[in-house]
């Protein structure tokens, strides 16, 4: 009779590995030793599967609520696009008075460079901040998981008093 059978033993959701298929028992590999009930480590992931990311693009959920608003952003630039070339092309090369509309609605490279900077820097932030924040809780759930296992050690030393 083990203490905490059902974690040496594993189980299918224990064993779950990536694209939905099961790992055997006998190949989960554990951070402790069985006989102090092991822990299995989580698989993380790896820029191997970059192809079934490419086929379970379609179900993604991120991509769905996105979907909408970078078409939108596509077809609004197309239209202008058009728009642009229509009366800069045909307009202005034909002397329609509509054709001198196209030079004002060209801007200059100088916003689109300075935007980009301060985009860049911003995302710069945004990142050390997400990640300071994941290092906070990867060293919280570190704590976690030690006192979890000098507790389960604890109770396996003293189990039988």
């Amino acid at each position: 009779n083990k203490w905490l059978s059902w974690m040496s033993q594993g189980t299918p959701t224990a064993g779950l590995a990536k694209h939905g298929k099961y790992i055997p028992k006998d190949k989960i590999t554990y951070r402790e030793s069985s006989s102090l009930g092991g822990i299995p480590r989580m698989s993380r992931y790896t820029a191997a599967d970059w192809l079934h990311n490419v086929a379970t693009l379609p179900s993604s959920s991120v991509l769905r609520q996105i979907l909408g608003p970078v078409t939108f952003c596509f077809w609004w630039g197309v239209a202008v696009s058009l728009i642009h070339r229509i009366l800069n092309v045909y307009l202005l090369k034909t002397g329609h008075a509509l054709g001198s509309l196209a030079d004002h609605i060209v801007i200059t490279k100088t916003p689109h460079s300075l935007l980009g900077s301060a985009l860049g820097l911003l995302l710069v932030f945004r990142t050390n901040t997400a990640y300071a924040r994941f290092w906070e809780g990867r060293k919280i759930w570190e704590q976690v998981t030690s006192i979890s296992r000098d507790l389960s050690r604890m109770a396996r030393l003293y189990e039988k008093d």
